[in-house]
């Protein structure tokens, strides 16, 4: 139960922030008990955040669903970035060469790829 009234702080806060005075009298949040949210409630405190994971209880649900993110965005960075690496080879001439001289060339491939990953977040 604790989770529900971290959510209802949480959507508290970021519903005070935008909203008027006014419309705090009709707050769903004061105007409940903290035991009886409503899926509306609860969909307006997830809209607030922006991240669901920050307002979901941790249990294992939770966790395994952020393992499985995780994997599936490994996948699919090797998936993306393998064509790349195969122009990069063929463009340095070992792409006829063993694994152990190709995989340390991936790297600045790599590294390039992050760096526009984290540049177009911000």
């Amino acid at each position: 139960m604790t989770s529900i009234v971290h959510l209802l702080k949480v959507f508290k806060n970021k519903h005070h922030s935008f909203h008027s005075t006014t419309f705090l009298a009709n707050d769903p949040c004061t105007s409940r008990s903290p035991y009886q949210i409503t899926p509306y409630v609860f969909f307006l405190c997830i809209c607030a955040t922006g991240n669901v994971y920050g307002v979901l209880p941790f249990n294992t649900a939770k966790q395994v669903s952020i393992y499985l993110m995780l994997v599936h965005q490994i996948i699919a960075f090797c998936l993306y970035s393998a064509p790349l690496y195969y122009m990069w080879e063929k463009a340095l001439g070992v792409h006829t060469k063993s694994a152990f001289l190709r995989i340390p060339l991936r790297l600045p491939v790599c590294e390039w790829v992050i760096l526009i990953h984290v540049c177009n977040q911000y």
